[in-house]
């Protein structure tokens, strides 16, 4: 018999075990705290030595719990909170950057920018060519991959 309650707390922990990885991969951070039951439930087992009722008593509260009582609080953990002008944060919105053309740019050819040391595609209503410097008015419509940009004004003409 006592062979049996060994084994027993040993399935609990591998299919604690088992289940937090299926987290991973299963998206709703609801999987980890039925691992965390298994897991205290495997920890109870090798302590006391209850029936299999008892076990999925444990269990069941142990899981429910940590979830309605829990679940909000690591969501926000490892989540993040998002706000509404997320898209304005730090390095995300290049508005008026000054960049090098790296192809030729005009209104009916899409062309190529370097920003941040990577190359990105470019359009604009005015002709470009390689080497130009252009200053980036933001993105091409609900595209974060396309930017739309003018020729720069040199700094001796924007007083003109």
């Amino acid at each position: 018999m006592n062979d049996s309650l060994i084994s027993a707390w040993v399935i609990w922990f591998a299919a604690g075990i088992g289940l937090a990885f299926l987290e991973l991969v299963a998206p709703g951070f609801i999987l980890i705290f039925f691992a965390a039951g298994c897991l205290l439930t495997s920890i109870v087992l090798w302590i006391w030595q209850p029936e299999l009722s008892t076990q999925m008593v444990i269990f069941l509260t142990f899981s429910l719990s940590s979830l309605f009582l829990l679940r909000g609080k690591m969501t926000k953990i490892f989540r993040g909170e998002s706000h509404q002008d997320a898209d304005l944060g730090a390095g995300d919105n290049p508005k008026g950057e000054i960049v090098t053309a790296v192809t030729p740019i005009g209104p009916n050819l899409k062309g190529r920018i370097r920003y941040r040391g990577t190359d990105w595609y470019a359009v604009s209503d005015q002709d470009i060519e390689t080497g130009t410097l252009v200053e980036i008015l933001g993105y091409e419509k609900s595209s974060k991959q396309i930017f739309r940009v003018k020729v720069a004004q040199s700094k001796s003409n924007q007083g003109d």
